[in-house]
């Protein structure tokens, strides 16, 4: 499986998704699409760096899987949990306050399985929740602390 960028037109919007054959997925989008469309990026992954990629150009979206182009979408390399990953920030950040899992969740306006799934790098807030979390946080959790670091 492959993770692939197309874009509409010269400089027009991206299309990040998956795909077993990017080359087939290619001319089915075409068949549907009014602008010329080609590809500028595959990598090697799943739906979970799909999601990784959907959720890191939040600010980007334009509709369903399309996105505004921006030059990042060229070199940008999706990390997710490789078992190398330092404790998340948000578990860092509950642990030091104090705050349950459901504390969380109502304080972020999120269930309590999606904190889970947060914390485990399994899915990633989307734009308004994460503004959610940064004024509850009091900026202490952003965007940035959602990317995993090395150990």
């Amino acid at each position: 499986m492959a993770v692939y960028f197309i874009q509409a037109g010269e400089g027009g919007p991206v299309k990040i998704g998956t795909s077993e054959d990017v080359e087939r997925r290619l001319r089915g989008l075409q068949m549907a699409h009014w602008a010329e469309l080609r590809l500028i990026r595959t990598l090697p992954g799943s739906f979970i760096e799909e999601r990784w990629l959907h959720w890191y150009f939040a600010l980007n979206h334009l509709r369903s899987e399309w996105f505004i182009y921006c030059p990042q979408m060229l070199t940008i390399v999706p990390t997710v949990n490789d078992g190398n990953i330092k404790a998340h920030p948000l578990a860092k950040f509950r642990s030091s306050r104090g705050w349950s899992i459901d504390d969380c969740a109502d304080a972020f306006g999120v269930s309590a399985s999606a904190i889970c799934r947060y914390e485990s790098r399994e899915r990633f807030p989307g734009a308004r929740t994460m503004m959610r979390i940064a004024a509850a946080t009091n900026g202490e959790i952003t965007r940035d602390s959602f990317i995993p670091r090395a150990a």
